[in-house]
Protein backbone atom coordinates (compact mmCIF):
# COMPACT_ATOMS: atom_id res chain seq x y z
CA UNK A 1 0.00 0.00 0.00
CA UNK A 2 1.65 3.19 -0.70
CA UNK A 3 2.08 5.21 1.93
CA UNK A 4 2.33 8.70 -0.12
CA UNK A 5 -0.64 8.63 -1.88
CA UNK A 6 -2.77 7.94 1.55
CA UNK A 7 -0.63 10.81 3.27
CA UNK A 8 -2.15 12.94 0.12
CA UNK A 9 -5.56 11.46 0.34
CA UNK A 10 -5.60 12.31 3.88
CA UNK A 11 -4.12 15.75 3.05
CA UNK A 12 -7.29 16.83 0.58
CA UNK A 13 -9.35 15.61 3.40
CA UNK A 14 -7.80 17.92 5.83
CA UNK A 15 -8.33 20.85 3.27
CA UNK A 16 -11.40 19.97 2.64
CA UNK A 17 -12.66 20.04 6.16
CA UNK A 18 -10.95 23.16 6.59
CA UNK A 19 -12.89 24.72 3.17
CA UNK A 20 -16.03 23.40 5.21
CA UNK A 21 -14.98 24.89 8.67
CA UNK A 22 -14.36 28.35 7.44
CA UNK A 23 -16.95 29.19 5.72
CA UNK A 24 -19.11 28.60 8.91
CA UNK A 25 -17.05 31.59 10.04
CA UNK A 26 -16.91 33.69 7.27
CA UNK A 27 -18.96 32.53 4.75
CA UNK A 28 -19.43 33.77 1.28
CA UNK A 29 -20.12 32.79 -2.88
CA UNK A 30 -18.60 29.68 -2.86
CA UNK A 31 -20.15 25.97 -3.10
CA UNK A 32 -19.27 25.30 0.53
CA UNK A 33 -21.02 28.24 1.63
CA UNK A 34 -24.05 27.56 -0.37
CA UNK A 35 -24.09 23.39 0.56
CA UNK A 36 -24.46 24.23 4.22
CA UNK A 37 -27.59 26.95 3.49
CA UNK A 38 -25.48 30.24 4.89
CA UNK A 39 -23.55 32.13 2.36
CA UNK A 40 -22.71 35.63 0.72
CA UNK A 41 -22.25 37.63 -2.00
CA UNK A 42 -19.32 39.43 -0.80
CA UNK A 43 -15.89 37.58 -0.55
CA UNK A 44 -15.51 35.47 2.56
CA UNK A 45 -13.02 32.52 3.75
CA UNK A 46 -12.30 30.52 0.55
CA UNK A 47 -11.60 34.29 -1.05
CA UNK A 48 -9.13 35.21 1.57
CA UNK A 49 -7.58 31.52 1.25
CA UNK A 50 -8.68 31.18 4.92
CA UNK A 51 -7.89 27.50 4.89
CA UNK A 52 -4.31 27.37 4.12
CA UNK A 53 -3.72 29.96 7.01
CA UNK A 54 -5.63 27.97 9.70
CA UNK A 55 -3.86 24.62 8.73
CA UNK A 56 -0.79 26.50 9.07
CA UNK A 57 -1.90 27.90 12.14
CA UNK A 58 -3.08 24.73 13.45
CA UNK A 59 0.37 22.96 12.83
CA UNK A 60 2.89 25.23 13.69
CA UNK A 61 1.56 27.05 16.96
CA UNK A 62 3.50 24.29 18.67
CA UNK A 63 6.39 22.31 17.03
CA UNK A 64 5.16 18.85 15.51
CA UNK A 65 4.82 16.37 16.51
CA UNK A 66 1.96 17.20 19.16
CA UNK A 67 1.51 14.83 21.63
CA UNK A 68 -2.45 14.66 20.86
CA UNK A 69 -2.00 14.32 17.39
CA UNK A 70 -1.44 10.53 16.71
CA UNK A 71 -3.91 9.61 20.11
CA UNK A 72 -6.77 11.22 18.57
CA UNK A 73 -5.99 9.88 15.08
CA UNK A 74 -5.58 6.51 16.60
CA UNK A 75 -8.64 6.66 18.51
CA UNK A 76 -10.80 8.01 16.13
CA UNK A 77 -10.12 6.00 12.82
CA UNK A 78 -11.66 2.74 13.57
CA UNK A 79 -15.05 4.92 14.27
CA UNK A 80 -14.41 6.47 10.75
CA UNK A 81 -14.41 2.77 8.62
CA UNK A 82 -17.85 4.01 6.45
CA UNK A 83 -16.20 7.47 5.19
CA UNK A 84 -14.41 6.45 1.92
CA UNK A 85 -10.93 8.02 1.02
CA UNK A 86 -10.34 8.59 -2.75
CA UNK A 87 -6.86 7.39 -3.99
CA UNK A 88 -5.43 7.43 -7.41
CA UNK A 89 -5.48 3.68 -7.87
CA UNK A 90 -8.97 2.90 -5.89
CA UNK A 91 -10.87 4.04 -2.59
CA UNK A 92 -10.05 2.95 0.81
CA UNK A 93 -11.85 3.06 4.28
CA UNK A 94 -10.71 5.90 6.74
CA UNK A 95 -9.96 3.69 9.33
CA UNK A 96 -7.78 1.37 7.08
CA UNK A 97 -5.52 4.36 5.52
CA UNK A 98 -5.44 6.01 8.91
CA UNK A 99 -3.78 2.60 10.40
CA UNK A 100 -1.48 2.47 7.61
CA UNK A 101 -0.17 5.88 8.79
CA UNK A 102 -0.07 5.27 12.17
CA UNK A 103 1.75 1.90 11.76
CA UNK A 104 4.41 4.39 9.58
CA UNK A 105 7.21 6.88 11.45
CA UNK A 106 5.14 10.06 9.44
CA UNK A 107 4.46 12.87 11.43
CA UNK A 108 1.29 12.89 12.15
CA UNK A 109 -0.44 16.33 11.69
CA UNK A 110 -2.45 18.51 13.79
CA UNK A 111 -4.41 19.99 11.57
CA UNK A 112 -5.30 16.22 10.53
CA UNK A 113 -6.03 15.48 14.27
CA UNK A 114 -8.79 18.25 14.32
CA UNK A 115 -9.96 17.20 10.56
CA UNK A 116 -10.64 13.82 12.12
CA UNK A 117 -12.20 15.30 15.80
CA UNK A 118 -14.79 17.37 13.11
CA UNK A 119 -15.43 14.59 10.71
CA UNK A 120 -15.92 12.25 13.55
CA UNK A 121 -18.14 14.58 15.52
CA UNK A 122 -19.93 15.31 12.20
CA UNK A 123 -20.92 11.54 11.46
CA UNK A 124 -22.14 11.87 15.35
CA UNK A 125 -24.27 14.82 14.46
CA UNK A 126 -25.74 13.43 11.27
CA UNK A 127 -25.40 9.68 9.72
CA UNK A 128 -25.79 10.61 6.01
CA UNK A 129 -22.56 12.94 6.41
CA UNK A 130 -20.72 10.03 5.61
CA UNK A 131 -20.88 10.24 1.91
CA UNK A 132 -22.05 13.28 -0.36
CA UNK A 133 -20.78 16.00 -2.69
CA UNK A 134 -17.48 16.90 -0.94
CA UNK A 135 -14.86 15.06 0.58
CA UNK A 136 -15.35 15.33 4.31
CA UNK A 137 -18.28 14.27 6.38
CA UNK A 138 -17.97 17.96 8.05
CA UNK A 139 -18.28 19.27 4.67
CA UNK A 140 -21.23 18.06 3.66
CA UNK A 141 -23.42 19.24 7.09
CA UNK A 142 -25.24 22.03 7.10
CA UNK A 143 -24.88 25.50 8.83
CA UNK A 144 -26.76 24.01 12.09
CA UNK A 145 -25.38 21.32 12.31
CA UNK A 146 -21.81 22.65 12.07
CA UNK A 147 -23.30 24.98 15.06
CA UNK A 148 -23.75 21.43 16.75
CA UNK A 149 -20.16 19.75 15.95
CA UNK A 150 -19.02 23.16 17.54
CA UNK A 151 -20.73 22.65 20.55
CA UNK A 152 -19.56 18.65 21.29
CA UNK A 153 -16.28 20.54 20.62
CA UNK A 154 -16.17 22.41 23.19
CA UNK A 155 -18.45 20.47 25.87
CA UNK A 156 -16.32 16.92 25.16
CA UNK A 157 -18.57 14.41 25.98
CA UNK A 158 -17.15 12.08 28.24
CA UNK A 159 -17.29 9.35 25.71
CA UNK A 160 -15.06 11.22 23.73
CA UNK A 161 -12.73 12.16 26.24
CA UNK A 162 -12.37 8.79 27.41
CA UNK A 163 -11.89 7.68 23.92
CA UNK A 164 -9.13 9.39 23.10
CA UNK A 165 -7.50 9.09 26.86
CA UNK A 166 -7.53 5.14 26.35
CA UNK A 167 -4.93 5.81 23.66
CA UNK A 168 -2.80 8.70 25.27
CA UNK A 169 -0.27 8.39 28.26
CA UNK A 170 -1.24 8.76 31.21
CA UNK A 171 0.32 11.79 32.10
CA UNK A 172 -1.34 14.18 29.74
CA UNK A 173 -4.38 12.37 30.46
CA UNK A 174 -5.93 15.17 32.73
CA UNK A 175 -5.46 17.78 29.73
CA UNK A 176 -7.76 16.27 27.20
CA UNK A 177 -10.81 18.19 27.60
CA UNK A 178 -9.58 21.27 27.93
CA UNK A 179 -7.42 20.75 25.14
CA UNK A 180 -10.49 20.13 23.59
CA UNK A 181 -12.34 23.03 24.09
CA UNK A 182 -9.37 25.24 23.71
CA UNK A 183 -9.42 24.13 19.67
CA UNK A 184 -13.05 25.02 19.47
CA UNK A 185 -11.92 28.29 20.72
CA UNK A 186 -9.03 28.34 18.31
CA UNK A 187 -11.05 27.05 15.32
CA UNK A 188 -13.37 30.31 15.68
CA UNK A 189 -10.33 32.69 16.11
CA UNK A 190 -7.84 31.40 13.19
CA UNK A 191 -10.37 31.90 9.78
CA UNK A 192 -11.77 35.22 11.14
CA UNK A 193 -8.11 36.45 11.36
CA UNK A 194 -7.51 34.93 8.03
CA UNK A 195 -10.19 36.50 6.67
CA UNK A 196 -9.62 40.19 7.93
CA UNK A 197 -5.97 40.44 7.96
CA UNK A 198 -3.64 40.95 4.56
CA UNK A 199 -1.90 37.72 4.64
CA UNK A 200 -1.69 37.20 1.18
CA UNK A 201 -1.43 40.47 -0.25
CA UNK A 202 1.16 41.92 1.60
CA UNK A 203 4.96 41.20 0.02
CA UNK A 204 7.33 40.88 3.02
CA UNK A 205 10.10 41.36 0.59
CA UNK A 206 9.15 44.43 -0.87
CA UNK A 207 7.25 45.92 1.96
CA UNK A 208 4.39 46.37 -0.41
CA UNK A 209 0.86 45.62 -1.28
CA UNK A 210 0.27 42.89 -4.01
CA UNK A 211 -3.34 43.97 -4.59
CA UNK A 212 -6.06 44.34 -2.49
CA UNK A 213 -6.45 41.85 0.29
CA UNK A 214 -10.44 40.64 0.77
CA UNK A 215 -10.83 42.91 4.38
CA UNK A 216 -10.42 45.89 2.01
CA UNK A 217 -13.53 44.70 0.15
CA UNK A 218 -15.40 43.57 3.20
CA UNK A 219 -14.88 46.45 5.21
CA UNK A 220 -14.84 49.23 2.49
CA UNK A 221 -11.36 50.55 3.62
CA UNK A 222 -8.97 52.05 1.03
CA UNK A 223 -11.32 51.29 -1.58
CA UNK A 224 -9.35 52.75 -4.23
CA UNK A 225 -6.09 51.28 -3.30
CA UNK A 226 -2.83 52.18 -1.25
CA UNK A 227 -2.70 55.78 -0.22
CA UNK A 228 0.78 58.25 1.09
CA UNK A 229 -1.22 59.60 3.94
CA UNK A 230 -4.37 61.45 4.29
CA UNK A 231 -4.68 65.36 3.69
CA UNK A 232 -6.64 65.33 7.33
CA UNK A 233 -4.00 64.24 9.11
CA UNK A 234 -0.88 66.20 7.61
CA UNK A 235 0.15 68.93 9.99
CA UNK A 236 -1.32 70.51 12.50
CA UNK A 237 -5.37 70.84 13.18
CA UNK A 238 -7.05 73.95 11.97
CA UNK A 239 -3.54 74.78 11.35
CA UNK A 240 -2.60 75.32 14.63
CA UNK A 241 1.25 76.08 16.03
CA UNK A 242 0.89 75.95 19.39
CA UNK A 243 -1.36 75.53 22.77
CA UNK A 244 -2.36 78.32 24.91
CA UNK A 245 -1.85 76.98 28.86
Amino acid sequence: MDLSEIVAALGDLTRDTFNGWTVFVAPGPDAYSVAQGVADWQPGAMEAQAPDYVMLGIDFSLRPPHPLARPIAAALGPALGDVPLPLPSRTLPLDRALAVLLGSDEVIPLSLAVALLLNFLATQVSAESVDGRFLSPFARLTFAEKARVLERLEDPAPELVARIAAETPEAIRPVIAGQLAYVGGVLFVLPAIATYIDWLAFDRRTKTMLKPPTSWWLTGFQPDGPVEGWDDHQGYYQDRQRLES
